[in-house]
């Protein structure tokens, strides 16, 4: 199994430009320093406005209670004259006071993989009013972590309400735990960096608002930091459980029995493949009929670490021939009110993709349980070529009496 280190330099270049841009741009929220509260690994504390990738959004788009009044990026300085609460380490977003009140960070552009990060550091003050609450199940205000735009889907809840008047560092770490016993779990496992990310695990735009009953006070953000794991990773672990020698028909999509899986990062990466170096490929991607050559699975860690294993494959002629269905009877008969299994026999001379089956309209309740009465259900067979092979049968769904042994199976109950 071969590793390398591709990109390993490309975090410390990223954040680099970052940082200069952040000098360059003193319209930004920047300045000041942070410090990781992990040890290990780097903590780059970036300050929004005009701060190189990431912005700040002065007012949430769509329906959202939490907007950002007159909404301000303070220096030292400024944040001094204005009698912003001593404690900030540089540059301070402000609002005028409010009952509630956020700001969004919008991280895309940053190309930021979240499984590189320990956590996420927002560094809060939230001015105490005649409204907060304190009793019973209501505690007023919290801070939030929430989607922009969207008010009812909250990643983090923080109770402030007896942290009012200070500086309060609220931190969502990766394994789905906050900061403290204070943080409100709204949805269990969605209070994790993966939920800030997209499908391919790059830091997106999140709002870091505040949430009050009553009254309106004013909300300070002096940070967010993003304290980035040690790049000592030795990429991930790739897995192949496929045949010694891959037939591979020349032209036909390419499924692999093989994981990657990465034991820093504690998932499964997403695997590639290529034609080893050196092997003549046709215009269609495909080394020629009869080669026998090397075909390389890679995979890369959220460092850009990078695992190759090489598996030996032999290209067979373009495959023209289509799978086969076989379930021994064309009618079906199978108790009602159930959720058929089915069980039948499919195959094909290369390599079978899928096999899927579409019932009739009507033989289906909500739940995917059989209706009584006879139906169609067509099965679908796929190979890696893209041949079909479609058989319909017939199926009678009726009482227990109706048994008789079953192709379709129909034992789980809905």
């Amino acid at each position: 199994m071969k590793r390398t280190a591709l990109f390993n330099n490309r975090k410390a270049r990223r954040v680099t430009a970052i940082i200069t841009a952040a000098l360059l741009a003193f319209t930004a929220f920047c300045g000041g320093s942070g410090t990781a509260e992990e040890g290990g690994g780097e903590s780059q504390v970036l300050y929004g406005g005009e701060f190189g990738p990431c912005k700040i959004s002065g007012k949430i788009k769509g329906v959202s209670a939490f907007s950002s009044s007159n909404l301000k990026v303070l220096t030292a300085e400024e944040a001094e004259a204005a009698n912003v609460p001593q404690g900030y380490s540089g540059h301070v977003i402000t609002m005028n006071p409010g009952g509630n009140l956020g700001v969004a960070f919008d991280f895309s552009e940053a190309n930021i993989n979240v499984h590189t990060l320990k956590s996420i550091s927002i560094r809060v003050y939230v001015e105490s009013t005649d409204g907060d609450i304190t009793t019973g199940d209501s505690h007023y205000p919290e801070v939030r972590i929430v989607y922009p735009g969207a008010t009812d889907h909250q990643v983090v809840r923080y109770d402030v309400s007896s942290r009012t008047d200070r500086w309060n560092t609220v931190v969502l770490h990766p394994d789905g735990t906050n900061i403290t016993s204070d943080a409100k779990q709204m949805r269990g496992e969605e209070n994790a960096l993966m939920t800030l990310a997209d499908d391919d695990g790059i830091l997106q735009a999140f709002e870091v608002s505040v949430r009050r009953s009553a009254g309106k006070g004013n909300f300070y953000i002096d940070f967010i930091s993003l304290n980035f794991m040690d790049n000592t990773h030795k990429g991930p672990d790739i897995t192949y459980s496929g045949p010694e020698v891959m037939k591979v028909p020349k032209g036909s999509e390419i499924i692999f029995d093989a994981k990657a899986w990465d034991f820093d990062e504690k998932r499964y990466c997403p695997l590639k493949y290529s034609w080893e170096e050196g092997v003549a490929l046709d215009d269609d991607g495909f080394p020629a009929a009869g080669t026998k050559c090397k075909l390389v699975l890679s995979s890369a860690d959220g460092f850009g670490n990078v695992t190759e294993e090489k598996i030996d494959a032999e290209i067979l002629p373009p495959d023209t021939v289509p799978p086969y269905i076989s379930v021994g009877t064309d009618t079906i008969k199978c108790i009602a009110g159930t959720v058929p299994q089915m069980r039948g026999a499919a195959g094909d001379d290369t390599i079978l993709k899928s096999v899927y089956y579409e019932w009739q309209e009507g033989a289906l309740d909500s739940l995917g349980r059989l209706n009584e009465g006879t139906f169609e259900v067509k099965a679908v067979a796929t190979d890696t070529s893209g041949n079909v092979t479609e058989k319909v049968f017939k199926v009678i769904a009726g009482g227990a009496d109706i048994f008789e042994g079953f192709t379709v199976i129909s034992d789980k109950k809905g």
